[in-house]
């Protein structure tokens, strides 16, 4: 059948028909997916990263704009506050294609990218109902209701304005003012992309079919502030952005002010590759090997408070991985190509936050899961997944369940190969590779999944504790300290309580131990399902320590330590039969024994403390009792249970194991020798205390030991008890006492031993210690003299003791010490004194001669001389008051006569610690004596950081803030222990200074100066620190009050500072800032902040104020003095520096030398505008000196120099005038009009006010000379005619002077030179033939090869009147 014609479906009823989108309608299911707030934001991010911008900018336009010229009248109501959102990107031709479509995006294709201008873009709608932007040459507008904008339609809702040649701005400059900003001027192409989002109010939200929400300025603000709080996870995964920063830009105000910014520190272009690196994987998918970049990352935040800034820097460790085409997911992604046209990356990142100090660690270390940018999903962890994922159209979620169809299906499928192929891979690499960075700290464990999870991430969690088991991520101290798989380690009992020490041990034994937080214990417990986990317990324990053979090498501590753990789990009567052949028993010999059965090993015996102490001999057989108590408390209830090798001590173990603490041999003697210090084998005398203590308490009849010598005595024999013999008790005697009684010879009995026993009296009699003193009198009444027998027969130590016997005041109550005594106690050298060199050593002097006092309390002994003695105690003190007439020194006595007049012999430690001493006691020193406060006051003891010592007067206190900042490093605060409060309140009272004066600030000043021979940056730092200061208190030191141009506050203030101030101050306070102005202390300018600007070769970076000048005089003095680095806001300072009067003459003179030198034509734009500013500046200066001896200085300096500006560069005095009808630069040039005002200047200085005839002559002059032979080009030969037309006019002709003209070849050459051709006809022929008959043309064409024409352009009448001879006069010639 054949088909109709076209005609015939013309004549049919056809009109169109077909689907159609309600565009408005489109945006509020748009709007509906996707949430208000930051989600807005993140969208234009995301967008710019797609474009490859690398700074985004969000800024709050708060102004209200103009509303004359506008595109439409119905626009006026978007000209208010707005949200700007600017990139550094520009548009493409694409990009314009994309963001024209709702869902468009170009990103189909492009897996790398993470979608630009599609659905996502129009989540803008939530804020306005005009979005519109700047890119490159186009303004673009939207308007999807079609009401705002001229001339637009549902099919074109929009506008693009090319707005570069069309001159926009001018004609509709409200409309498109907005957009100047971020660098737009909307005069040429904009590099970069700006968005307007005019904010909906609540008239328009009433009215508007997009949305009926209205945006307020504090919404944006508020959103701002989220977006700052996870600003760092926005830029975490990007790919190109660097920086996010947000502004504020408030009405009637220049520019925006930035309010908070997040960005990465210190970007360089490792940074740039390592974030770029998804933009190459796509390129290498076909790649048969996996791909892993891992790097680290720091990121500053900084919150912007007025003129204070906030900043905090957290760094991220960042692992990144691409599978291989052949791996699992990635032949899943290359048959989702294929097949559904859904294209995915098997790629993935993960990211950890490793700073341990940041302020916002609960939003960096909770998981989230990121598709490039945070999507709104938890995972449960503490580190950031990132990964190409299959995320929902709103980017609410990710597709994940087992109830999917098709490609639901296949994008849950894909989700999950990700997060078990790439994603559990590159977890274990992050963990390894911030080893590192973290080590084994609480920090590294918190990386690690804990908890539970929903799914999907429960699903990874599983699979990264199943796949780690091989893995070295789990740190032991084993060999030094490594990282371990966890199926070689041993995770450590840490409820143990001494769980630290048992590790140690473990580990000493090559046990791999590994110290893991309890919920990260239990989580390895719980899902290491691929390995058995091992786990540190006692039972295993016990079996390792059994097949160990190193168990020897551990330190007493570890084992105890083992030996608590190993009995943990065991009852009492099971420890023999489970915890045999552990060689844990702690002896007290410090061996260990070996734990068994009680029919098997050696006997070991559990004591008491006494027991114990007695039995050291056999130590190797008792168990040690200095281990911790619920040890020894464990062992004595296992020796009570009898089924071990352990027992409880008892006396009749001790009488059958006596022999092993005497010699054998001692058996009934009645009398032994006892010589402990030479026989080894004799009992020590510290045991037989103990052994007597035994005695007593465990033994009721001494006839027990009675066939052993038991009883000591002083002259060093044992006595067998006996009934009979009896020895004399010297109970109220000390050991050393009898000692050195014996040795003087008196016969007394030893009971130094403590014996006492209920049956002791049978054995021992009482003796009366009453007559010490007498029987050594006695002793001693045989020789010659008392001294010398003390001197043969004592020792210091015994001299001690006998002086703490005799000066007992129990020998003094009830008058038992008679005159006659006492006096014999003087005279026995008994008293010990000081030496006055050391407090270690000391002397031994009777008290007759000389006079002996007791020093004052708490003074170093190192003071004290012979006349001090040294009592040991206070009752020796006592009885020496009392009863020998000895007195005490007077504190302020002491110090006069034994300390202050030594001060500087003293080593600094002890001098400090003395005077700290007398100021601490000063009050009550200057009550005992009235002058002592005088004298200290003089006295050079503070010591300062240099080590000197000065006198307080001289010294200033730290406290004082101002102080300490203008003499910090000084030599001028007390240091150390001098610098507390309550000593520098002391020192104020002996004139310590408190307060800046201007000797201060001098001194300050000079330190600087000092300091600039040794460290430069230092000195500029104290020099900035005293400018800081004379800001602000200036006005104290103000010698005369301000003008009244100076403000009526600064009037008030000086009044203020001067009006109590002494008549002669004001010469001191001249005399301070004429001192002051000579030192080099101000922090100067080093480095020229123009390279053309004058600038002299320095290095210092301070210099004194004479030679500085402001940053405001910078382009009128740099070549002579120094620019001051900083700001002088004080008018006083300013004043007294020298710094508000102009500069001198010789100064300015100096400047203008060095600007005009290279400079006749000045081409740099920069120099040209700010020499516009200066020039003005610099001649009103030099106006004011007219008449001055400064003027001869200026005029001398700039002699024959190049210094007048003439608006485009510099000239001399003979190429410039005042007026003139021609610019002729550069043989002369004209003032400009806007200097005219210096005239009188000009003319002082010698620049001529009006050009002479011989002036241009001399241009013409020096032009040829200039030029030479070279012809002039066409500016130059335009200039010499209209010299020459002017010379003509004023009829100039001097035989004197040379008038140059150009020939026809364009060269400069006299005139008299040249001739003028006023016969063409006669040189114009071609005729030969007929120049044969004329003569006179024959000589002419003879010399047509020698004469110079004058040049065409000069008429006949100018040659004439400036003397060009004519071709017919010399044709006539």
């Amino acid at each position: 059948m054949e088909s109709p014609s076209p005609a015939t479906v013309a004549s049919l009823l056809v009109e169109d028909f077909g689907q159609k989108v309600d565009l408005t309608r489109r945006i509020r299911e748009v709007l509906l997916n996707y949430p208000e707030g930051t989600t807005v934001l993140k969208e234009l991010i995301q967008n710019a990263d797609d474009a490859g911008a690398t700074k985004v900018c969000l800024c709050l336009d708060r102004r209200v704009h103009g509303s004359h010229s506008l595109l439409s009248e119905k626009l006026a109501q978007w000209q208010g506050p707005a949200l700007l959102a600017y990139n550094n990107a520009e548009f493409t031709d694409d990009d314009f294609v994309s963001i024209s479509r709702i869902g468009g995006s170009s990103k189909h294709g492009q897996a790398w990218k993470t979608g630009r201008f599609g659905v996502g873009f129009n989540s803008v709608y939530h804020l306005t109902d005009l979005p519109s932007f700047v890119s490159g040459k186009y303004v673009v507008l939207f308007d999807p209701q079609g009401v705002y904008l001229p001339d637009i339609s549902t099919a074109n809702p929009g506008k693009r304005i090319e707005y570069v040649s069309s001159s926009a701005i001018s004609l509709y400059q409200d409309q498109f003012f907005p957009y100047c900003a971020f660098g737009c001027d909307m005069r040429g192409p904009f590099p970069g992309t700006l968005f307007r989002f005019p904010l909906r109010n609540a008239d328009q939200a009433a009215n508007s079919k997009l949305s009926k929400q209205a945006y307020l300025e504090d919404d944006i603000s508020t959103m701002f502030e989220q977006l700052y709080e996870e600003g760092v996870l926005a830029l975490l995964f990007l790919k190109s952005v660097l920086s996010i920063e947000m502004y504020i830009w408030d009405s009637g105000v220049a520019e925006p002010r930035k309010i908070y910014s997040c960005s990465i520190n210190s970007a360089n272009d490792d940074t740039i590759w390592h974030r770029q690196t998804l933009l190459r994987l796509p390129k290498s998918t076909n790649s048969s090997d996996c791909m892993t970049d891992a790097f680290s990352l720091d990121f500053l935040s900084e919150e912007v408070m007025g003129t204070h800034s906030r900043k905090r820097i957290d760094t991220f460790y960042i692992v990144q991985t691409l599978a291989s085409s052949s791996s699992r997911i990635g032949s899943f992604a290359s048959t989702a190509s294929k097949d559904y046209d859904i294209h995915l990356l098997p790629w993935a990142s993960v990211a950890a936050c490793i700073s341990d100090h940041s302020s916002n660690d609960d939003v960096l270390r909770l998981g989230r899961a990121f598709c490039f940018l945070p999507l709104p999903v938890r995972t449960g962890m503490t580190v950031q997944i990132n990964g190409f994922f299959e995320v929902s159209s709103n980017r609410r979620g990710i597709w994940y369940g087992a109830d999917m169809d098709k490609s639901g299906k296949i994008r849950s499928i894909w989700n999950r190969l990700l997060l078990e192929d790439i994603v559990v891979p590159t977890f274990a690499k992050l963990l390894l590779g911030v080893q590192g960075f973290l080590g084994p700290t609480k920090l590294y464990y918190s990386l690690w999944p804990t908890g539970s999870f929903e799914e999907p991430w429960s699903i990874l969690v599983e699979h990264i504790y199943r796949n780690i088991g091989d893995v070295p991520v789990l740190y032991s101290d084993f060999e030094g300290g490594k990282w371990v798989a966890p199926v070689e380690a041993f995770l450590h009992d840490e409820e143990f309580s001494n769980s630290k020490e048992l590790g140690e041990a473990l580990v000493q034994l090559g046990m791999p131990i590994v110290h893991l937080p309890n919920i990260l214990f239990n989580m390895l417990l719980k899902c290491a399902s691929s390995f058995q986990q091992r786990v540190v317990t006692p039972d295993s324990v016990r079996h390792y320590l059994r097949e160990c053979k190193s168990v020897i090498i551990l330190s007493r501590s570890y084992k105890l330590t083992l030996l608590e753990y190993c009995l943990g789990d065991l009852i009492d009567t099971d420890v023999g039969r489970h915890a045999y052949d552990l060689p844990l028993l702690p002896l007290a010999s410090g061996d260990f024994g070996l734990l068994s059965e009680s029919s098997k090993g050696i006997l070991y015996f559990i004591c008491n403390e006494l027991e114990y102490k007695l039995l050291q001999p056999i130590s190797d057989r008792v168990i040690d009792q200095s281990i911790p108590l619920n040890i020894s408390s464990r062992l004595s209830a296992i020796a009570k249970a009898s089924k071990t090798n352990l027992s409880v001590f008892n006396v009749n173990n001790f009488v059958q194991l006596f022999p092993k603490f005497v010699p054998a041999d001692w058996k009934y003697k009645s009398k032994v020798f006892w010589d402990p210090n030479v026989n080894t084998n004799h009992p020590t005398s510290s045991w037989f205390v103990l052994f007597w203590q035994y005695l007593r308490d465990f033994c009721e009849k001494l006839s027990l030991f009675g066939d052993w010598p038991i009883l000591p005595s002083i002259s060093g024999h044992l006595y067998r008890p006996s009934r009979q013999s009896k020895l004399l008790n010297a109970e109220q005697l000390s050991d050393k006492m009898r000692d050195l009684l014996v040795k003087i010879g008196c016969k007394i009995l030893n009971i130094s031993y403590h014996i006492e026993h209920p049956d002791l009296s049978h054995y021992v009699c009482g003796a009366d210690g009453a007559g010490v003193l007498g029987s050594i009198f006695d002793a001693v009444s045989s020789n010659d003299s008392i001294m010398q027998a003390f001197l043969n027969h004592l020792e210091v130590e015994e001299r001690d003791e006998l002086r703490r016997f005799l000066l007992d005041p129990k020998w003094y109550f009830g008058n038992r010490m008679v005159d006659t005594d006492i006096w014999n106690c003087k005279r026995l050298p008994i008293y010990r004194v000081y030496d006055g060199e050391s407090a270690q050593n000391f002397q031994y002097l009777d008290l007759e001669n000389p006079r002996k006092y007791l020093p004052p309390l708490d003074v170093p002994e190192c003071f004290l001389g012979s006349v001090f003695i040294s009592s040991s105690s206070n009752e020796e003190e006592e009885v020496l008051k009392i009863y020998f007439g000895i007195e005490r020194m007077g504190r302020a006595h002491f110090y006069r006569q034994h300390v202050l007049n030594r001060v500087k012999e003293l080593q600094p430690e002890v001098r400090d610690r003395i005077m700290l001493s007398v100021l601490q006691e000063l009050p009550q020193l200057c009550v005992e004596d009235a002058s002592f406060r005088e004298g200290l006051r003089k006295l050079e003891f503070v010591p300062t950081s240099s080590g000197s010592m000065k006198c307080p007067a001289v010294l200033f206190d730290p406290r004082n803030e101002e102080l300490f900042a203008l003499l910090e490093d000084s030599d001028s605060f007390p240091c150390r222990a001098f610098q507390e409060s309550g000593i520098l309140d002391m020192l104020q009272g002996l004139g310590l200074r408190t307060s800046v004066s201007p000797e201060t600030v001098l001194q300050s000043a000079r330190q600087v100066e000092r300091l600039m021979h040794e460290d430069q940056l230092k000195a500029y730092s104290r020099g900035k620190v005293l400018l800081s200061y004379l800001e602000v208190n200036a006005l104290k030191w103000v010698v005369n009050p301000l003008n009244d141009d100076q403000g009526t506050m600064n009037r008030l203030l000086s009044r203020a500072a001067t009006a109590f101030r002494p008549r002669n101050l004001k010469s001191d306070l001249e005399k301070f800032w004429d001192d002051l102005r000579m030192i080099c202390w101000c922090p100067v300018i080093v480095s020229s902040p123009f390279h053309t600007l004058p600038w002299p070769v320095v290095s210092s970076m301070v210099a004194p104020p004479k030679l500085v000048r402001l940053y405001t005089d910078l382009w009128l003095v740099s070549a002579s003095m120094r620019i001051l680095d900083g700001e002088c806001s004080s008018t006083a300072l300013a004043y007294h520096l020298g710094w508000s009067s102009p500069p001198g003459g010789s100064v300015i003179a100096a400047q203008l030398l060095e600007l005009g030198k290279n400079n006749e034509i000045v081409t740099d734009q920069v120099l040209r505008q700010e020499l516009a500013v200066a020039m003005p500046r610099i001649y009103s200066i030099l106006m004011g000196i007219i008449g001055s001896d400064e003027m001869d200085i200026v005029k001398a300096v700039l002699e024959g120099c190049r210094w007048i500006w003439v608006g485009d560069g510099f000239a001399t005095l003979d190429e410039v005038v005042l007026n003139g009808p021609l610019h002729l630069a550069p043989y002369i040039r004209v003032i400009p009009v806007d200097l005219a005002v210096f005239k009188d200047l000009f003319l002082e200085l010698g620049i001529r006010e009006f050009l002479k005839p011989s002036d241009y002559a001399n241009i013409l002059c020096r032009m040829a000379m200039r030029k030479g032979s070279t012809p002039l080009d066409t500016q130059e030969i335009r200039a010499a005619i209209l010299i020459a037309q002017h010379l003509a006019e004023v009829q100039f002709y001097e035989q004197q002077t040379k008038i140059y003209l150009p020939d026809m070849s364009g060269r400069l050459v006299t005139a008299t030179d040249l001739v003028y051709n006023d016969a063409p006809w006669l040189l114009g022929s071609e005729d030969l033939d007929s120049s044969f008959g004329n003569a006179a043309t024959v000589a002419l064409n003879s010399r047509r090869t020698v004469q110079k024409y004058v040049h065409g352009n000069i008429s006949n009448d100018v040659a004439e009147k400036l003397g060009v001879p004519f071709t017919s006069e010399d044709v006539a010639c």
